[in-house]
């Protein structure tokens, strides 16, 4: 059976998710730089196939299972040769509604992909439309959606009441696994954390690790087959004489007939077996332990936790039915948080399937929960969560497709930004809205085909954004209107009117100039810069002159260059 190969950013039991890297076998060269990518962003754990020529089989399927995030790097020999990892590892993450996340490693047929794909948006990191988002970003997002930042992580270990210890043996995981189900099947003891070996991660110290979950259990549970009565194995050697000694309750459970002579001859101060199958008696020595425990109030926030914990495997087992459940109870009582969780998960099919209407209808219900919010609160951070979300909803038009919706809705998030802004001292972040309403409008025009209309929003807009820049000589003006200078040069040159689209482009080079010369000037400054003068090059090679073109591009690789100075222009970098 194939293997998993493990690589982490730092060597912690407290990380994000485990994201499994899916290739063709000729792909394996390919995949580091993707890793190292992902790892920047993300404190997951990144599993890779290490023997991706074997055969995989039941045992490897359901290792996989456990994954919070297939990213597929697809290639030519993907899409159209036979592959464990085409015909056998993506099918499994279909059904389970694992999160995938298609990158493309080389130019492929949109009708290959298709094939293989028909519904799922990939990532091209080549992909330099000025319609579309840097790849980094895009990236940024698929992996927030779906894998938990440590904030997050903390909130939902506290949303459980106590935990127990699960000791069985490694290889009867899927009894493990079953005994696992059947606790966490009934509600009163959805809100117990049950700790067992999965957690260990690379690098940890398994002995210190153990220790710990023990320390912090209150009943050290038995998953018990006929393979814990063999001789020298980890349960009989260590963890139940470490249970004894730190004086743990214990129930024992037969997943597996066992003979309990046997069993109570080995493990002698082990109470009696119970069976699986007799769940009065199991449930009732479990109420015993859960009784004796502080039960925490349950409220919509803190159900959605609960459920964030069976979606990706948090102090429990992954059981997606059961968090989309819980995720679902939240949503209905309008906690925000569970609404937008639901949003991603209906976009992306992280344990459902994917709605893009449902994400409509959903986006719909949090804009009103929080207007209502910031109706009540009328500070900066609701402000922000309203506009954000309406911002949230024309992008779902758009990118289905529906851009009168999408146009109708940024209209609204420009009107409400300028309508609610001074009335309740929030100036600056109205201004923000609006400026990217403006901007998106404009683009939604323009994938319209609407070219005419696209450049009258930008210049119908463009004495307000020249008024704040006067107003308050911040850097951040100066660069949102250079933004807008440079996309109405590009819409005028995608006309064929270069003279004007040239007027726009000297003039938004000229604020970007201004930017890059300061001490502060950022990565983004100096990826604007670059992009201005590379299509200033293309203008200068069009109209024959090539010496000042290639002087152009020679500085802008030069500009460019100097931003991989900072951290965050891994991202920006073209």
């Amino acid at each position: 059976m194939p293997t998993l190969k493990f690589y982490q950013r730092t060597l912690t039991s407290d990380h994000s998710g485990r994201v499994f890297f899916c290739m063709h076998p000729n792909d394996t060269d390919r995949v580091q730089s993707i890793i190292d990518e992902v790892l920047s962003i993300s404190d997951c754990i990144a599993c890779v196939d290490s023997c991706p020529q074997e055969d995989g089989g039941e045992e490897w399927l359901s290792l996989l299972s456990d994954m919070q995030l297939f990213v597929v790097l697809v290639s030519k020999k993907f899409l159209k040769e036979k592959s464990r990892a085409r015909d056998e590892e993506i099918p499994l993450a279909q059904k389970l509604h694992v999160p995938i996340l298609p990158i493309l490693v080389e130019s492929v047929s949109l009708e290959d992909y298709n094939k293989v794909f028909p519904d799922i948006q990939y990532l091209d990191p080549k992909d330099k439309s000025d319609a579309a988002l840097p790849y980094r970003q895009k990236l940024e997002r698929a992996l927030g959606e779906v894998l938990q930042n440590s904030s997050t992580r903390a909130k939902i270990r506290d949303s459980f009441d106590l935990s127990f210890f699960l000791s069985y043996r490694k290889k009867d995981r899927r009894w493990a696994q079953s005994l696992l189900e059947k606790i966490h099947s009934k509600e009163q003891f959805q809100s117990v954390a049950i700790w067992y070996d999965e957690f260990l991660r690379p690098g940890e110290d398994f002995n210190h690790s153990i220790e710990e979950a023990m320390d912090s259990s209150s009943l050290f549970l038995m998953s018990v087959t006929p393979n814990m009565l063999e001789p020298t194995n980890y349960v009989l050697d260590v963890e139940f004489p470490a249970a004894v000694e730190k004086d743990m309750q214990i129930i024992a459970v037969e997943t597996q007939t066992t003979s309990s002579s046997e069993f109570s001859d080995k493990f002698k101060k082990a109470p009696p077996l119970i069976s699986i199958k007799d769940e009065e008696k199991l449930f009732s020595a479990l109420v015993k332990i859960t009784n004796d425990s502080t039960q925490k109030e349950y409220t919509a926030e803190r159900t959605y936790y609960l459920g964030l914990a069976y979606l990706n495997g948090i102090a429990v087992e992954v059981n997606r039915p059961l968090g989309v459940k819980l995720i679902n109870e939240s949503a209905d009582k309008n906690c925000s948080l569970a609404i937008q969780k639901l949003i991603n998960m209906y976009r992306c099919g992280d344990g459902v399937e994917r709605n893009y209407r449902e994400v409509i209808s959903l986006q719909e219900k949090l804009i009103k929960i929080l207007f209502e919010e910031f109706k009540s609160r009328h500070d900066a951070e609701s402000f922000d969560n309203y506009l954000n979300a309406l911002l949230g909803l024309a992008e779902e038009y758009k990118n289905l497709g529906d851009y009168d919706s999408a146009k109708e809705v940024l209209i609204k998030t420009k009107t409400e930004a300028d309508r609610l802004r001074d009335a309740n001292h929030l100036s600056r972040t109205g201004h923000l809205y609006m400026r990217i309403a403006t901007e998106r409008w404009a683009s939604v025009e323009r994938l319209a085909g609407n070219l005419d209309e696209a450049i009258m929003i930008l210049k119908s807009n463009l004495p307000y954004f020249r008024f704040e820049l006067e107003e308050s000589g911040s850097d951040n003006d100066k660069q949102a209107l250079a933004v807008l200078l440079q996309e109405l040069a590009n819409l005028y040159a995608e006309k064929g009117n270069m003279k004007k689209s040239q007027k726009y482009a000297d003039e938004a080079m000229a604020l970007n100039e201004e930017l890059v010369q300061k001490a502060t000037a950022s990565a983004l400054d100096k990826y604007n810069l670059g992009v201005n003068l590379f299509n200033k090059a293309i203008t200068l090679s069009g109209s024959g002159d090539q010496e000042g073109a290639r002087e152009c591009c020679f500085r802008a690789m030069d500009i460019l260059s100097g931003a991989m100075d900072h951290r965050e222009s891994c991202s920006l970098y073209v």
